[in-house]
């Protein structure tokens, strides 16, 4: 009897203690958006004024923007890229629509309408951690450019990872799943090429990411226009899905390049650091002039992602 009483008096002890745990540790209360995201729909938008036509050079960027937490940084980044002397394309990922850790902005269309660019954003998630519920926040991917884009779609994967489920318990549940935003650029009446912006899961092995890139090399097809994959595969040189771009008759843009692009901090020193090489650039039926890893962080040493962008320069046919 006396040890029973022992028993529950610990127990009382604790049980505040561990209650107290439990609350920290829970998911932040959410606030889901009452008007529904339609993870089928694409934003189009057409802001380039001025027409670029006979130009024979392309240069293409994949960034993930983190977001586009540092709006103000990345939009003067996109704005250093659109002195090249030709047609330019953005794939971006992690791109926000209407979430308050970005400010409600729309930041895909923004971008496009200061910068004088045409977009397409196709939705990757419709997330829970939005903290604005008058307005439905998601995340997705993006193509901005500086000439025209048609016949745009959604590739949407294999979830490899129970973001609903399992995300709650880090604030990051979501609805959706992976996706790759597919369009064709055009100059003049011509078609020169298609672009795939993606962004393969992180919450997975290297045999899920393979599997999603299947999937966007099924969706292509023998498509016989010159093509350009590129963004976020959170996959490491020597990966499996590595097989599958050359079994698709696709090249690596950074066949000798080692230079890390995710995971980017900033040191003590002031300076730059990346942990992975997990961005890259992969085309077929064109040549490349130049590949390039650019620096995270922008000329007044703020860091504009966790990503660095990448970057590919081309000969038009």
């Amino acid at each position: 009897m006396v040890m029973e009483i022992k028993r529950i008096g610990l127990i009382c002890c604790f049980l505040p203690v561990v209650l107290a745990i439990w609350a920290m540790s829970a998911p932040a209360k959410r606030n889901i958006s009452s008007q529904p995201v339609n993870l089928d729909e694409l934003d189009v938008y057409n802001y380039a004024k001025t027409p670029i036509e006979d130009v024979k050079q392309l240069r293409v960027v994949a960034f993930n923007i983190e977001f586009g937490s540092k709006y103000d940084v990345i939009e003067q980044y996109l704005k250093e890229q659109l002195k090249y002397p030709g047609a330019v394309v953005f794939l971006l990922s992690e791109v926000d629509r209407l979430h308050s850790r970005t400010g409600d902005r729309h930041v895909a269309r923004d971008l496009a309408e200061t910068l004088g660019l045409n977009a397409v954003w196709g939705v990757e998630f419709a997330e829970h951690n939005d903290r604005t519920p008058e307005t439905p926040g998601a995340t997705g991917n993006a193509i901005l450019s500086n000439v025209p884009l048609r016949n745009a779609r959604i590739v949407r994967h294999t979830a490899m990872f129970d973001w609903k489920k399992i995300g709650r318990f880090t604030d990051e549940e979501r609805d959706g799943q992976r996706m790759s935003l597919v369009a064709d650029v055009v100059i003049g009446n011509d078609v020169v090429a298609s672009v795939v912006s993606t962004h393969l899961e992180s919450r997975t092995d290297g045999a899920g990411r393979a599997k999603q890139m299947k999937e966007i090399i099924k969706a292509i097809g023998g498509n016989p226009i010159p093509t350009i994959i590129g963004g976020d595969m959170n996959e490491q040189a020597h990966g499996a899905l590595f097989d599958d771009i050359e079994a698709g008759g696709f090249f690596n843009a950074f066949p000798d390049n080692h230079d890390k692009t995710g995971d980017c901090i900033v040191k003590d020193n002031g300076q730059p650091s990346c942990m992975v090489k997990i961005d890259w650039i992969f085309y077929r039926g064109l040549d490349m002039t130049l590949s390039a890893v650019d620096s995270p962080m922008d000329k007044s040493g703020i860091l504009m992602s966790d990503h660095t962008p990448v970057r590919a320069e081309f000969r038009l046919k």
